[in-house]
């Protein structure tokens, strides 16, 4: 079985911060992992389990 990998993140939101930047950042993160749970409104958390690297030439069967 593979371990769980689970990144908790915290943003530093500037004051007075577009309204719309959480949904953006939500969209970025999941060109990492479609497991992106947004705990609004300054935090998300990732489910990178199984997540892989942008260089990785490692092919999933379907």
């Amino acid at each position: 079985m593979t371990p769980r990998r689970v990144l908790h993140l915290r943003f530093d939101m500037p004051p007075g911060s577009d309204a719309e930047l959480p949904e953006q950042l939500r969209r970025l993160l999941e060109n990492i992992t479609p497991r992106v749970q947004m705990i609004e409104p300054d935090s998300a958390v990732l489910d990178l389990t199984g997540a892989r690297s942008p260089n990785s030439t490692r092919t999933h069967a379907a």
